[in-house]
């Protein structure tokens, strides 16, 4: 993987070093958006180079390369990021416990091209954070 990984970051005008080779592949391999210091706690146990702004570097980077998306989820004040997929995901997100769930599919596709077709928009995004509160959450809270 780690060639592949290389090619990638190459075909961007990224030099291939260790840390970014390694954080690139450390967001290809998570499955919802992480912020900046959970890639760093991750990443310090696994390589000791790293510190919080090599992490802001690298990903500042690769948000301007078009490698991942930062965004800033409804959940608090923090940014997170994620590798740019095929397809596009929305997350279920828990007010308490700030659990984020990807959701399966896209619940607005249909409803963008209707809104296209009505509108004469070329839609070009979308954006849908659905909240709630965990099964978890929801039982420490009925208790109390």
């Amino acid at each position: 993987m780690e060639l592949n990984v290389k090619e990638i970051l190459n075909s961007k005008g990224i030099k291939a070093t260790k840390q970014r080779i390694y954080l690139y592949e450390l967001l290809t391999n998570q499955d919802k958006p992480i912020t900046a210091e959970d890639i760093y706690f991750i990443a310090k146990n696994e390589m000791d180079s790293f510190n919080l702004s090599t992490v802001y570097r690298i990903l500042d980077i690769f948000v301007k390369k078009n490698l991942i998306i930062k965004s800033k989820l409804d959940i608090d004040e923090k940014f997170y990021f994620e590798i740019i997929r095929e397809k596009h995901r929305h997350y279920l997100l828990c007010i308490y416990c700030n659990q984020i769930i990807p959701l399966s599919d896209c619940p607005i596709e249909k409803y963008e091209k209707k809104i296209a077709k009505e509108t004469g928009y070329s839609i070009v995004d979308h954006n849908l954070e659905i909240k709630g509160i965990c099964p978890d959450c929801k039982k420490r809270h009925q208790t109390h």
